[in-house]
């Protein structure tokens, strides 16, 4: 196709295109590089796709980032009937992770980081929303550590559902092994819950200094620790000082009114740009 069109390129990197795909193998690098050249702009979600775009030989002035974002006017802080529907009170810690349950996004070690933690807090639940073909393993694990009645498989919950999903958590984790801008990162950060994630480039930006917590890939003992840390602060009445941060940081940067204007002007840019170079 690129070889066919001759006019203006936009070249957008979506999901794990540029942080894991284009290291399979040579050609699906070659394939990259490409589109790359011969893009007159070039968008990515952040810094994680950008330093590999630069990598591979993208201009920087050619590329332009932004998060796609959410809808802050369904995403926000709020009360939820989740608990009492589930039978849980108020002075339950509950950890949520909505990830699918494949192996990039490694929800074992969130499962396995959960059960070493409720060894010494009774009062830690588990909510799994989401599924994949790991479920059934999973489920394996949670009766393995004999707790079944802390832990709910959600399955697949609705689009319009998801906030008061979110609302219900104490503490939002994932332990993916490769991530851009996660929406369900920035879905929680916007309800007001507070996130511990893996260290990886994608987090990053999102969580930099008092906005979140993190963990190294596939660690459960620390991510244990970060659960118990917050059924500390929970028992203290202690409100997490990064929700806060984190959630002016999601408005200003992860609004997705806002956001969807860029890619007008990335248009107009491109347009301009091939002129220039024709």
């Amino acid at each position: 196709m690129i070889d066919i069109w001759q006019g203006p390129l936009i070249a957008m990197s979506w999901g794990f295109d540029l942080m894991d795909e284009v290291d399979r193998d040579e050609a699906a690098r070659q394939r990259a590089q490409t589109v790359i050249s011969r893009a007159d702009q070039i968008i990515v979600d952040n810094n994680a796709p950008l330093r590999v775009a630069l990598e591979l030989g993208g201009h920087p002035k050619s590329i332009v980032q932004f998060p796609w974002g959410i809808d802050l006017r369904a995403y926000s802080p709020g009360m939820s009937t989740l608990r009492e529907e589930l039978g849980w009170n108020e002075q339950e810690v509950v950890i949520l992770c909505t990830r699918r349950h494949e192996p990039v996004y490694d929800v074992a070690t969130v499962v396995r980081g959960f059960i070493a933690a409720s060894t010494s807090s009774a009062e830690l639940r588990l909510i799994l929303a989401g599924s994949g073909s790991q479920s059934e393993e999973l489920l394996q694990l949670v009766r393995a550590g004999g707790m079944q009645h802390r832990v709910r498989f959600l399955g697949e919950v609705p689009q319009q559902s998801l906030p008061n999903v979110y609302r219900a958590a104490d503490l939002y984790v994932s332990a993916s092994r490769v991530d851009g801008s996660s929406v369900s990162l920035l879905e929680a950060m916007a309800c007001g819950v507070a996130v511990c994630v893996t260290a990886i480039e994608g987090n990053a930006q999102w969580i930099a200094g008092d906005r979140g917590l993190s963990f190294a890939c596939g660690d459960s003992a620390a991510l244990s620790s970060r659960m118990i840390d917050a059924a500390t602060d929970c028992a203290k009445n202690i409100v997490s000082k990064r929700i806060t941060p984190a959630l002016k940081f999601v408005r200003e940067n992860a609004d997705w009114k806002k956001n969807k204007y860029i890619l007008a002007r990335i248009a107009e840019v491109a347009i301009a740009s091939h002129r220039s170079r024709s």
